[in-house]
């Protein structure tokens, strides 16, 4: 059951990137945001053995006003190499350079709260990592 608050938080102040949650179709057990930048598609290895099959990714590319076309492009072939997963939802952010990590962090917890509140995620907890990491194989527990 969602409170007021959160219902006031999504329709208030919360990105507008939350409407990417309409594009879910399925129900999920997890959600965990990653926010990504400048790196290596293959970086998903490193979590899919501890999320399985009934998580979603929110992976939120981003890069700032002044970023590299390296950079830009980097980011990029992460959404081609996973684009058709079911359990990844793609956002590309463009961002201040002042701002950082803490944006693309936020843009991704707000989607993921409104799946929440779609009712599209069996678990409450919102969970967030790094794409430079291997996680441990009890991370959701």
């Amino acid at each position: 059951m969602l409170t007021k608050a959160v219902r006031k938080y999504l329709a208030r102040y919360a990105s507008p990137h939350v409407e990417l949650a309409n594009h879910v179709r399925r129900r999920f057990a997890h959600v965990v945001v990653v926010p990504v930048r400048d790196e290596s598609p293959v970086f998903v290895e490193g979590l899919w053995p501890a999320l399985g099959d009934a998580t979603l990714l929110v992976i939120v590319t981003n890069h700032t006003t002044d970023s590299s076309a390296r950079v830009i492009q980097r980011n990029r072939a992460v959404a081609r190499a996973l684009a058709g997963d079911p359990r990844v939802l793609f956002v590309e952010l463009t961002i201040d350079p002042r701002e950082g990590v803490g944006r693309a962090r936020r843009v991704g917890c707000d989607i993921a709260l409104a799946l929440y509140a779609q009712e599209k995620l069996a678990c409450d907890w919102i969970f967030t990592t790094d794409a430079d990491v291997v996680l441990p194989a009890d991370y959701l527990a």
